[in-house]
């Protein structure tokens, strides 16, 4: 790969703005000159399809990059669509935008023609000549590596980084992740201003208007406010067969009305299958008969509909709220959870102080109102329920800086190994004792768990880290959702639920990387099925420079330094200068698989022996000894 400097300036500054338009929304590099100049004869011939072209302006005393990429196409002299006139052109990929490469921090002063006050239209870098040249082009193929791992990520959900041992597959996944999940920035008000001014009711949005106003005007139908004193067991309680009791239809029927997520406990009473028992907590857990528990309940539901505050309700917020705003639609906002209220009113500047959660309700009910009325926007208020959870973080937290709210999503990192299952990842039975008593719970485990904190948060990103992902097996690990990795946003049916419900979600929010040491045969291999949900990319070893090592190093860390001359001849085993397989390496491996990485040659002032004789040396020889290398390399390991 050769580097070649090019100017925006397509025509000697003539319609400059225009030209730059054109290369920023094309995604390709123009040269004014024909193939009968020198510099157009150099655009046309010298730079190959797989060079880098690095767009800049200005001079070199004060040059800034404008875009880059890497060449796709033969020079082609035309008129191109959208573009201010003839000139030679080459398409781009892997691009780095003006936005991406002003985040770096990147100048070209002080590379090739660096103090040229009239510099070439086109000229070449030699990184291996010019230290300055070296640490921009290691930041942009970094950074386009980055982006091509991340873009993949994006459309796969999930991939693997492969490589053999000491390629940095776990660094990167962590950058990756830190990418990710980093920060952003945006202006609330002018999102939800946005949003009901240009808010239209279409033929999807009809048709579930009318889905949702006929399970409003069944319940309704069905649990009459006047009759819900009255209210039976049967007709209440949650976790009998029938899935038709008033819980029921709050907890999942009307799930579309409303954010209303909640357990059996929630009710205070509710049908234990196991147990062939009913159930009782909070303020009825003492009652011994089941039917003088159900009278309080209804009693307390007689006055939740009558609007009968003049002392609290002896049951959850959330359970209070869905009740109100199923019967009283038109005065209550469909959101449930307190938590949820008081971000929702951080949105809208609303004081909560001295507000209990009824009175919040209420309130961002009226600012929906007014809002509505504003903007003339034929919107229910569960349709903007949706927009405020679907675009701000109402579950996990608003935090909101200079009237702009600031969104950032979460990271994780396991390891797996050969004795991890589903249990320990997905969902499983936990064992738990109090006192005398042991008692057996299900309980959501590390994916499951990452997952719902995903689902509560739609407009931040999430990413689990599976490190050595190949250890375990992954058929066995991930059961049923083999599928849901691939539906994203469908739910799947566990083995295992918890109070009655066994679905699991996978959001599109939610990405996963795996790492994977190619040169382990002692695990097993992933399946076809296994294989076909993730993307593979590969991290080879590669000679490092000491600014890719010290670039980010903080002040009072060591010096790293690079044993390139070791490396280098390290690879000698592996491979020889054609890229073919070594005499030393057996046929059954590629070296791309097994070849040492560059981690193994990092090294503070003069400790490089140790890597060598504790490090690089003994896994050598344990490649001589697991029949990857053969007996042949044994001299030459010694005379390392």
């Amino acid at each position: 790969m050769n580097y070649w400097v090019l100017s925006p300036n397509v025509d000697n500054g003539k319609n400059e703005t225009a030209w730059k338009k054109a290369i920023l929304s094309l995604h390709y590099a123009f040269m004014g000159y024909g193939t009968d100049h020198n510099l157009g004869s150099m655009f046309s011939k010298s730079v190959a399809i797989g060079d880098m072209i690095l767009i800049a302006q200005g001079k070199n005393s004060n040059k800034r990059l404008f875009l880059c990429g890497i060449v796709e196409t033969k020079a082609t002299w035309e008129h191109k669509k959208n573009t201010p006139g003839d000139a030679q052109n080459r398409k781009l990929i892997n691009v780095l935008t003006k936005p991406e490469l002003e985040n770096l921090n990147l100048n070209l002063n002080g590379c090739a023609y660096g103090e040229s006050s009239q510099p070439a239209a086109i000229y070449q870098l030699k990184p291996n000549e010019n230290l300055n040249d070296l640490r921009v082009i290691n930041t942009l193929l970094h950074e386009m590596k980055m982006k091509e791992n991340i873009s993949i990520l994006e459309h796969k959900k999930q991939i693997i980084l492969q490589g053999p041992p000491g390629t940095g597959k776990t660094r990167m996944a962590k950058e990756i992740a830190a990418t990710l999940t980093k920060p952003s920035i945006q202006n609330h008000t002018q999102k939800i201003t946005s949003f009901l001014q240009n808010y239209q009711v279409n033929d999807e949005i009809s048709k579930h208007r009318e889905f949702v106003l006929s399970l409003e005007n069944e319940f309704l139908d069905k649990f009459k406010k006047e009759a819900l004193k009255n209210l039976s067991l049967e007709e209440y309680a949650l976790g009998l067969d029938d899935k038709d009791g008033f819980c029921y239809w709050l907890e999942y029927n009307l799930i579309h009305t409303g954010k209303y997520n909640g357990t059996a406990t929630k009710g205070k009473i509710y049908w234990n299958a196991n147990d062939e028992e009913y159930k009782k907590s909070g303020f009825i857990k003492d009652i011994i008969n089941d039917d003088e528990a159900m009278e309080k309940v209804a009693d307390l539901l007689h006055r939740i509909v009558n609007e009968k505050f003049e002392k609290p309700f002896e049951i959850g917020k959330g359970f209070v709220l869905k009740i109100l705003s199923t019967y009283y639609s038109e005065k209550y906002f469909p959101i449930s959870s307190e938590d949820c209220l008081n971000n929702a009113l951080l949105l809208f500047d609303i004081s909560i102080k001295g507000l209990n959660y009824v009175e919040k309700n209420k309130k961002l009910q009226n600012r929906f109102l007014i809002l509505k009325s504003k903007y003339g926007s034929d919107i229910t208020n569960y349709e903007f329920m949706y927009f405020l959870f679907d675009n701000f973080d109402l579950k996990r937290g608003i935090r909101i800086e200079n009237n702009n709210v600031i969104t950032q999503g979460e990271s994780q990192l396991i390891q797996f190994h050969p004795s991890y299952t589903y249990e320990d990842f997905v969902r499983g039975i936990t064992v738990k004792s109090n006192g005398n008593k042991v008692s057996y719970e299900t309980e959501n485990k590390v994916l499951a768990n990452f997952a719902q904190k995903a689902l509560d948060s739609p407009s931040s990103n999430y990413v689990l880290i599976i490190d050595e992902i190949n250890r375990a097996n992954l058929s066995s690990v991930l059961g049923e959702l083999i599928y849901a990795l691939e539906y994203r946003g469908e739910a799947v049916e566990s083995m295992y639920e918890i109070d009655g419900d066994r679905k699991i979600i996978l959001p599109p929010n939610l990405f996963i990387i795996g790492t994977m040491n190619t040169a382990d045969r002692s695990v097993g291999q992933i399946d076809y099925a296994i294989r076909r949900r993730f993307s593979f990319v590969d991290v080879l070893p590669k000679v490092l420079s000491e600014t890719d090592l010290n670039s980010e190093k903080k002040e009072k860390e060591p010096r790293l330094f690079f044993k390139e001359e070791v490396f280098l001849k390290v690879q000698e085993l592996f491979k020889n200068d054609k890229e073919e397989n070594s005499e030393h390496l057996s046929e059954e491996f590629q070296a791309k698989d097994v070849q040492l990485g560059h981690s193994y040659f990092i090294y503070t002032e003069d400790n490089f022996k140790f890597n060598l004789d504790y490090e690089i040396k003994p896994i050598l020889k344990e490649y001589v000894t697991d029949g990857i290398l053969k007996t042949s390399a044994l001299s030459f390991i010694e005379e390392l």
